[in-house]
């Protein structure tokens, strides 16, 4: 894989903790139980663990 690719997963990974940190906090601060917003982070958490398997298996 080249490093510009290996980059751009690195920028989506970053950015994809960012969103789940701002779907948790928005769970959180909720008072009522936001099926949408649970099955959003699920799906963020989702796709974390499978760009952390794709850098690993890279080499990073």
């Amino acid at each position: 894989m080249s490093a510009p690719d290996i980059r751009a997963m690195e920028d989506m990974l970053d950015h994809l903790r960012a969103k789940k940190a701002f779907a948790e906090a928005q769970l959180q601060a909720s008072e009522a139980k936001d099926p949408d917003l649970e099955l959003d982070l699920r799906r963020i958490e989702g796709r974390i663990e499978i760009l952390e398997e794709m850098l690993r298996e890279a080499g990073h």
